[in-house]
């Protein structure tokens, strides 16, 4: 089982090396960790690391972890989740796309809010961390149950990809999501008359948030590897990287690359969104072929481009 710690340090060099800004006027920053659980699934306390191990994604059971990171603090709280969507929702939308169902691209948002998850049926809402509107960078897959770079992926604004509990007290049993981002536990809400509150990890996650002195919460989702990766460091440089949420001068540079190219229309603004998303991805297919379009510039992609990445010593 292959273990590493997660600590302040360990999630503020993520930022660093994605070029995410930590925001200064936020209590509470949520990360996720997908292809991950943690070592005590059911210690939720704030503390100065939280350990956690790889394990692979089955679409059936939760395998990620969700991260409450207090930034100003140096504490983190962990808990059992998913950032996948289920394999039966999976299914069903391939069979009919009219059932959506989508699989939430590493990258960083930043605008959840407190709010009601409100799924088909009503007796099932509950208090929640909602999308509110902001863009989200999904893929969708249509001719198999597993998501790569040659899914669709889209800029959404009204997926309604929130995050929830995920209706499950163990990591043995089904979750519920069609793309959302879940927590373990049962939720308090019109279905379960007889629960008086939240139960397991998601009472306390929503407890936390709920508490916290702020109006909207920022998330990023990164992948279980590159966690490891910045936690295993041992002192080696690690090159910078540029994806959906990306801000900055290095973003500007890159996206007048794009211009130039004709990859890119409008202005270099230093925001990596919906439409320089798309313009790294048409760059990545007509150079590189779709297999390898994953809309994230590394050092391959950044060679397409004549951009020279910043290196960090973590």
């Amino acid at each position: 089982m292959s273990q590493f710690i997660v600590n302040n340090k360990v999630l503020a060099d993520l930022f660093r090396i994605n070029q995410y800004a930590i925001p200064d006027d936020k209590e509470l920053i949520f990360i996720g960790v997908r292809g991950c659980l943690p070592v005590e699934t059911n210690n939720q306390d704030f503390q100065k690391s939280v350990e956690l191990y790889l394990i692979d994604l089955n679409y059936t059971n939760l395998r990620c972890t969700i991260l409450q990171w207090k930034y100003k603090e140096e504490l983190i709280a962990a808990f059992p989740a998913s950032t996948i969507p289920h394999i039966n929702n999976i299914k069903v939308f391939v069979t009919n796309p009219n059932k959506p169902s989508n699989c939430l691209t590493a990258g960083y948002y930043k605008k959840y809010v407190k709010g009601v998850h409100s799924p088909a049926k009503k007796g099932n809402w509950h208090q929640a961390f909602k999308q509110y509107g902001q863009p989200l960078a999904i893929r969708r897959t249509r001719n198999n149950v597993t998501y790569d770079n040659f899914d669709t992926i889209e800029v959404s604004f009204n997926c309604s990809d929130n995050i929830h509990c995920g209706w499950t007290q163990s990591l043995e049993t089904n979750y519920s999501s069609a793309g959302c981002q879940v927590i373990m536990g049962i939720p308090k809400c019109d279905s379960k008359p007889n629960l008086t509150d939240n139960l397991g990890p998601w009472k306390v996650f929503k407890d936390n948030g709920y508490k916290a002195n702020q109006s909207t919460f920022p998330y990023a989702l990164f992948n279980s590897k590159e966690v490891y990766q910045v936690s295993n460091n041992n002192g080696k440089k690690i090159i910078a990287k540029m994806r959906f949420g990306s801000t900055g001068e290095l973003v500007k540079d890159m996206q007048k690359k794009l211009l130039a190219g004709n990859y890119l229309q409008g202005d270099a603004d230093g925001d990596f969104g919906k439409n320089t998303l798309y313009a790294v991805k048409k760059l990545q297919v007509d150079k590189l072929g779709e297999e390898y379009a994953d809309c994230i510039v590394g050092p391959i992609t950044a060679e397409t481009l004549g951009l020279t990445l910043a290196s960090y010593d973590i």
